[in-house]
């Protein structure tokens, strides 16, 4: 009798016009191991199979996917209910199949909805400093943009409140102010130094402190009189006393003398701390923010032969504040060189300079007696700010060839008729020209032209039409796909090329859109998108975040954690440049290192500081694939312990495309044991023992204890690290705790007894690695979930990848190409 009504429910859901119609083997299959669990009474996951129906909407059409995922996946029914034969299975999944394939014609184009997309922070910046070459912190106090589907470009989270707009308000007077160039061309000041003029201000420094001391000597606390003193008298018998850079004199270091110039090199012999870091404040004050010139010519010393590294780091010195940018330049022998790089500094900032190797203080030894490697420079220089054309970019971005002074209603006209097409990244009608000019003309009323002048290019810039990604509501024109190849490829605005294939209609050809696309993947700017597409996909960009404890991780420090994110990065990075094969992201016989990376993982013979492709001895060493970066283990950590369920989460969302569903609200976490008396398995059995979450968690845990000899910062353990008791005042030491069992069964796939083991299993599933990154790349790209019109094309793309073994840049090109890519 439940047949027959379920059976009734699917056919009375047609209407008498239609052809399709539900199976009845489809409907025996559904009442036999679907009903019981997901029925009227109490329906697990609140889905309910007695409600589907033929797919007359996409909602229908998804609710089938769900079921046809459920049972590729070998995830229902559950284990430990009554199984299907396989030949039941192949019936029904075929008969879903082709409903979705029915579906997903006719519904294509009629379940969608424009998604109303501003740009987020990224974008915006990158769009600033591309059209006008202003950088600076005026997006500091936007709202965080929001993650939608793992990526924070996505339409239906970026919000634009009231609170942006006024931010929006502010970042235009700060972009203007630093666009528009003055009438006179600011000079370029240089200036060039020495460790010498350093070692002066040291001494000058030091003696004017000593005699401030002695002044107030009756005043100082008794331990204070006794440091004076003994300044005093090595003062007395030492006239460079003070100073924090030796000389090389004939081959040796001694102190410095008054006559010291650029005959003689003086030598960074310490990392920071006592010996302080050169910085170019000290001789040249940054006044004009712009583009800057920093140059060094040095050489290594005492090194034997390993690569010694000196930093450029520039910004504004604050407590807890990183650099705003830095470089790093590696020498190797005594050959002096000449390095440079370029900065954009604003008044205030400085650069420093810091010998990244060596001893990091002065180890109560002098200056001279130490260890190792130097590093000798000749010569520091600045030069700026430098300014390729006059008017710079900016200026020519705003007005072109028109001269902006004494601004009049025409003039504004001819400004907003040059510059609303890149702005907007479109052609603009006259009708938009004259609404500015009228605005100006009203601002003028209460304001200098001048002032009403950038009154109006203020409006434009907190415009919709710049703000907002502008995509007409049934298909893209050739500017909106301009717009969206751009913000995919480079994470800004498009250039005068793109807009040109736009304005001649080609970007509507797929054929020439792909080779576009190809130009910008040639481009240094496609940078951004790998970069940011991989720290969100992944979410290596929250490494960091929670650092690892130092007592239990001691060996844990800045430069792992930068080596840990820029092997994920660049990873995907040579996969897409090479297009390597995706199975690839599953396993590889190469990765990316640096020496600390390498030393971390137990890999010889890679020297250096510079990450690169390093071949890996698949007989010594368990790297390579993603699922053994150091960036992954770290994230799925808490800082003390492994998080079976977070790893997991990570392999089911990020890896695999098959998510769980989240847990129930009231679900205790785990607190982390440091001392390992337990287990994390044994302490997730406390959610396992838990009904609404047991279904999850068989799901979920496996994956994440395949992973479990892995610890926090990704080195491979046999036992968990724990702390031994501290007792009479001593401190806790490191101990090994129980041993891990990393062997399980991944439900539907198979069992496992090692990490290895499970990771050949992940190789017979590579099908859903591809699948989830084209989806993945779909998502970034069009900045909303692709539609269920757009899985079997997608999935099309995907096994076409696989098939002919391309990678990742042959995906993103076939995207580009697809329909799914022009529709709204």
């Amino acid at each position: 009798m439940k047949i027959i009504a379920l059976t009734f429910l699917f056919a009375a859901s047609i209407s008498a016009a239609s052809p399709p119609h539900l199976d009845p083997n489809v409907s025996v299959f559904l009442q036999n191991y679907c009903i019981d669990c997901h029925g009227s009474k109490k329906p697990k996951g609140d889905f309910r199979v007695d409600e589907l129906k033929i797919s007359a909407t996409t909602a229908d059409a998804e609710n089938w996917q769900l079921v046809l995922d459920n049972l590729h996946l070998a995830e229902m029914p559950p284990e430990d209910e009554t199984q299907p034969l396989p030949a039941e299975v192949e019936a029904v999944t075929t008969w879903i199949q082709s409903e979705l394939a029915r579906a997903a014609i006719a519904l294509k184009g009629t379940g969608g909805e424009v998604v109303l997309r501003r740009l987020n922070r990224v974008e915006y910046q990158n769009t600033i400093a591309d059209l006008f070459d202003v950088h600076g912190d005026f997006t500091a106090g936007f709202p965080e943009d929001m993650l939608d589907h793992g990526f924070d470009n996505n339409g239906s989270a970026l919000m634009l409140s009231a609170v942006q707009m006024q931010e929006y308000m502010k970042a235009a007077d700060f972009i203007l102010a630093r666009a528009i160039a003055p009438a006179k061309r600011p000079a370029t000041a240089s200036k060039t130094f020495t460790l010498h003029d350093f070692n002066r201000l040291s001494i000058d420094n030091a003696k004017r402190d000593l005699t401030n001391r002695l002044a107030k000597f009756d005043q100082l606390t008794p331990a204070e009189q006794k440091r004076t003193l003994e300044a005093q008298e090595k003062a007395k018998d030492d006239p460079a006393h003070g100073y924090r850079f030796p000389v090389r004199d004939n081959g040796t270091l001694r102190p410095p003398q008054p006559g010291d110039g650029l005959h003689l090199d003086a030598v960074l012999t310490v990392q920071q701390y006592f010996s302080g870091e050169p910085q170019t404040n000290r001789f040249f004050q940054v006044r004009q923010p712009g583009w800057y010139q920093v140059k060094a010519v040095a050489y290594a010393l005492k090194n034997d032969g390993k690569p010694t590294r000196l930093k450029f780091k520039a910004g504004r010195p604050a407590s807890g504040v990183l650099p705003k940018a830095q470089s790093i330049f590696t020498f190797t022998n005594e050959q002096p060189r000449e390095v440079e790089t370029r900065f954009y500094l604003e008044p205030g900032d400085r650069v420093e300079f810091t010998l990244m190797d060596g001893a990091p203080h002065s180890q109560n030894r002098t200056m001279i007696d130490q260890p190792g490697p130097f590093i000798a420079i000749r010569a520091f220089s600045i030069e700026g700010p430098i300014y390729e054309t006059w008017p710079p970019h900016g200026h020519r971005t705003l007005f072109g060839d028109i001269d902006p002074s004494n601004p009049t209603p025409e003039k504004v006209a001819a400004i907003v008729a040059h510059l609303a097409p890149k702005l907007f990244r479109r052609p603009v009608e006259s009708a938009a020209i004259d609404k500015y000019r009228v605005l100006f003309e009203a601002f003028a009323q209460t304001m200098t032209p001048d002032e009403a002048l950038r009154s109006t290019l203020a409006t434009m810039m907190v415009s919709p039409r710049f703000l907002y990604h502008e995509e007409p509501p049934n298909r893209l024109d050739a500017h909106a796909i301009a717009s969206r190849l751009s913000y995919f490829l480079w994470r800004s605005t498009p250039d005068e090329t793109l807009l040109a294939a736009a304005a001649d209609g080609s970007l509507l050809d797929p054929a020439k859109r792909r080779a576009q696309a190809q130009r910008m993947i040639a481009d240094a700017r496609s940078e951004r998108f790998l970069k940011d597409f991989t720290g969100q996909w992944l979410r290596v960009r929250e490494v960091g975040i929670m650092r690892a404890d130092a007592n239990l991780y001691p060996e844990y420090d800045l430069e792992l954690e930068a080596a840990m994110r820029l092997e994920t990065e660049q990873f995907i990075a040579e996969m897409f440049r090479r297009d390597l094969p995706l199975h690839q992201l599953i396993d590889s016989d190469w990765t990316m290192l640096n020496e600390r990376l390498a030393r971390h993982y137990g890999i010889p013979d890679v020297v250096g500081p510079d990450v690169r492709r390093v071949s890996l001895d698949k007989t010594k060493t368990v790297r390579g694939g993603l699922l053994t970066h150091a960036s992954i283990h770290a994230l799925t950590s808490n800082g003390s312990t492994t998080s079976p369920v977070a790893r997991g989460v990570w392999l089911l969302e990020k890896f695999l495309g098959t998510p769980s569903p989240p847990p129930p609200p009231d679900v205790p976490a785990i607190e982390p044991d440091i001392r390992g008396a337990t287990t994390i398995k044994d302490q997730l059995s406390k959610h396992r023992d838990i009904a609404t979450c047991a279904s999850c968690h068989k799901k979920i845990d496996p994956l994440g204890f395949a992973m479990e000899n892995f610890d926090v910062i990704g080195n491979w353990r046999d036992n968990y690290r724990a702390l031994s008791d501290s007792n009479a005042g001593r401190r806790a030491k490191l101990i090994d705790g129980p041993p891990v069992h990393s062997a399980d069964e991944w439900l539907g796939t198979g069992k496992f007894s090692s990490f290895q083991e499970f990771r050949e299993l992940v190789k017979k599933r590579e099908d859903l690695v591809a699948q989830n990154l084209t989806h993945q790349l779909a998502t970034f790209a069009l900045g909303q979930r692709p539609g269920f019109a757009d899985r079997e094309p997608l999935h099309a793309i995907a096994n076409k990848s696989r098939q002919s073994q391309s990678g990742m840049r042959t995906l993103v090109l076939d995207l580009i190409t697809s329909p799914v890519f022009t529709e709204p």
